[in-house]
């Protein structure tokens, strides 16, 4: 005699399906249409789908199915009537109507006779664990496109320095010189600027800083300067950069986050136009508005993506299919800073093929209040009295690893840390003495 078939004195096998953790389910044995009938379900069956005992008892677990359950989950399912188990995923309906994710396992249960008389089905609500799973998912993702958006912001500028950095070693005259070094100067100041803007990122506050200073700029030079720094990786590349004015345009602005903007959407744009394509770039100036273009021939927007996406971190395929304008980061960024300008940034395919990025800038926009304006001078002082500490410390780690040559172009670039953080403590001395402090 088989000992496993006689349960403990006072074992109750109905009232541990009843009180089992998992929905219960136990059925007859015809699995053609209209399908088994349910003979038992327990209370947390009850609990899951929202039918009571009386109400589904003697009905076909089909009721449970809906437009999104997928015939094919059962495709084996007739494997129990063998006696082999059964285990499925699918989604399911509760009596309101609402869908759940149901995983279940399906056993054989014998009769008196020994032939297979019903089907015992232990099902659990995943709904809740496939939503974390999908959340876990995104952020590993959304992890991974942040290490390609920033591995892709960062590179540009060091190409520059790289080919500048090459371009000094040869034989030039001091005037070549001259503006060797301020090209790299330049990109050093874009590569600390992407820094900062990942680190603000990162830290979570998923904005740019706030517009601290206001210069009268034109940004016919600005643009230019933008342009003449992306012209070696542009001509590297095979691309065609073309810049073009229609007359000087003067803006009150945050020199460096426009630079930003300005540098951010020619540098993708150079970055996904293949070999021997074309980047224009072009500022004119209207009645009320400022208007910055920048259009290339490259593969355009991917399909479905609606103008204008600016999403941080987001990549189209993340490999080399094109991403809007930008690379998610960079674009949410320029969008950021265009909007704290009192502008607009918006990206749509190109007339003929490829992308276009427009910013527009008011020609006159709304005065920050004092509070406002000193609260972000004296962060914008923090921030430079920071970065010349950092510059002053990576000088001194290159003389002290025997480095000369590298710590002498870092040297070069102290002197713009120290006349950015001069300025801006002017800046903030200027905005005291206009609030009487």
């Amino acid at each position: 005699m088989d000992e496993r078939a006689a349960p403990p004195v006072g074992f109750d096998p109905m009232l541990a399906l009843e009180r089992a953790a998992e929905a219960i389910v136990v059925t007859t044995t015809d699995l053609d249409r209209p399908g088994p009938a349910i003979v038992f379900v327990n209370t947390q069956f009850e609990r899951m789908t929202g039918w009571s005992r009386a109400e589904i008892v003697g009905r076909s677990p089909r009721v449970l199915q809906g437009s999104r359950t997928d015939p094919a989950a059962f495709a084996d399912l007739r494997r129990i009537a063998h006696g082999q188990p059964w285990e499925g995923r699918v989604v399911n309906y509760r009596k309101d109507g609402s869908e759940f994710d149901l995983e279940w396992s399906v056993t054989s249960l014998p009769g008196s006779g020994g032939a297979i008389a019903y089907y015992l089905s232990v099902q659990r609500d995943i709904t809740e664990r496939l939503a974390l799973e999908r959340a876990a998912f995104a952020a590993q993702r959304a992890k991974t496109d942040f290490l390609i958006a920033m591995s892709h912001e960062l590179r540009t500028p060091l190409h520059a320095i790289l080919g500048y950095g090459d371009l000094l070693l040869g034989d030039i005259d001091a005037v070549q010189r001259r503006e060797y070094v301020e090209a790299v100067r330049a990109a050093a100041g874009a590569l600390l600027g992407h820094v900062d803007a990942i680190l603000a990122y990162s830290s979570g506050s998923g904005a740019v800083p706030e517009v601290s200073g206001r210069a009268e700029l034109d940004l016919g030079e600005v643009v230019r300067q933008c342009v003449a720094r992306l012209a070696a990786p542009a001509a590297a590349k095979g691309v065609r950069l073309a810049f073009a004015r229609s007359r000087t345009a003067l803006f009150r602005g945050d020199g460096g986050m426009l630079q930003a903007i300005f540098s951010n959407l020619i540098g993708n744009a150079v970055k996904f136009t293949p070999i021997g394509g074309r980047v224009d770039v072009r500022l004119t100036v209207g009645a009320d508005s400022i208007s910055f273009r920048v259009q290339d021939t490259g593969q355009g927007l991917p399909e479905g993506l609606p103008p204008s996406s600016g999403e941080a971190f987001w990549q189209a395929d993340g490999g080399t299919a094109r991403a809007s304008v930008g690379l998610g980061l960079g674009l949410a960024i320029a969008r950021r800073a265009a909007e704290l300008h009192g502008g607009v940034l918006k990206v749509g395919a190109a007339p003929g093929g490829g992308t276009m990025a427009l910013v527009r800038l008011p020609r006159r926009w709304p005065v920050v209040k004092h509070d406002d304006a000193l609260t972000a001078a004296e962060r914008r002082v923090r921030g430079n009295e920071a970065r010349l500490a950092r510059q002053e410390q990576i000088v001194s780690e290159m003389d002290r690893d025997g480095h000369p040559e590298a710590a002498e172009m870092a040297r070069a670039v102290l002197g713009t840390f120290r006349r950015a953080l001069a300025a801006s403590r002017l800046h903030l001395e200027t905005i005291k003495r206009e609030q009487g402090g």
